[in-house]
């Protein structure tokens, strides 16, 4: 297994990183937590922002996004709905493809960052940026068109079980 490496953070170092997320989802300062114990967890090419021990942001290249853990962030996100047979090639880290792509919920522009579900059981299964927007992705029926970001089964998600 990978070496994870934990920081307490200073209420400071917190401030920033979710501002820096609050800056890249758009979202209002007053969504964010004001207290707690922030921790910042690093493993490989992952940083996992915890709050009293619960994962809340992860970062990769570069991306702030919701961790899957983080329901209510999840939530407020735009969804893309994924056929099962794109399933395990997401869980196991793969870009999402235009042709595994089911639905299209919410309005979003080419670099949001967006929830990615299954269609059987409606489970979040990733957090990726739009490499399109939502109306070009609705359109499209080939391509790469979400990065992603964090998956279930990942390092971010597997060091969160772990150590959570």
């Amino acid at each position: 297994m990978s070496e994870i490496s934990r920081k307490a953070l200073r209420e400071k170092e917190a401030r920033e990183i979710l501002a820096k997320f609050a800056y890249q989802l758009k979202l209002n300062h007053t969504q964010l937590p004001r207290k707690g114990r922030f921790d910042l967890l690093s493993v490989e090419d992952f940083t996992i922002f915890s709050v009293d021990g619960k994962p809340f942001v992860v970062g990769r290249r570069e991306r702030l996004v919701p961790a899957l853990q983080n329901i209510e962030f999840i939530a407020m996100l735009p969804r893309v709905v994924v056929d099962m047979g794109a399933v395990p090639h997401v869980a196991n880290g793969a870009d999402i493809m235009a042709p595994g792509i089911r639905k299209v919920e919410g309005e979003f522009a080419a670099s949001a960052v967006i929830a990615v579900a299954d269609e059987k059981f409606g489970k979040t299964l990733a957090v990726g940026v739009a490499l399109a927007s939502s109306d070009e992705m609705r359109a499209t029926k080939k391509g790469k068109v979400i990065e992603n970001i964090h998956y279930v089964g990942d390092l971010a998600w597997n060091s969160t079980k772990a150590s959570g």
